[in-house]
């Protein structure tokens, strides 16, 4: 099933642990896969943002369903 996500355009990725530190795995993460084009919406209640996109405490916040949950 993630395979098959993966290779249609434009992906919706919750990404959970996303952060605003650069030097962080979830930003690299979140900057590696909004490159590729997929719509990454960045989950950690935390972080008010992640790379001037905002973020969501938790899945559920999120008006959409994600593709997949990273």
């Amino acid at each position: 099933m993630v395979h098959e996500a993966r290779r249609r355009p434009a992906v919706g990725i919750g990404l959970c642990g996303a952060s605003n530190d650069r030097a962080k795995c979830g930003n690299r993460i979140f900057r590696d896969r909004a490159a590729r084009g997929n719509g990454v919406w960045p989950v950690n209640p935390r972080e008010p943002e992640s790379e001037g996109v905002a973020a969501h405490d938790d899945l559920e916040s999120h008006p959409g369903t994600p593709d997949i949950v990273n």
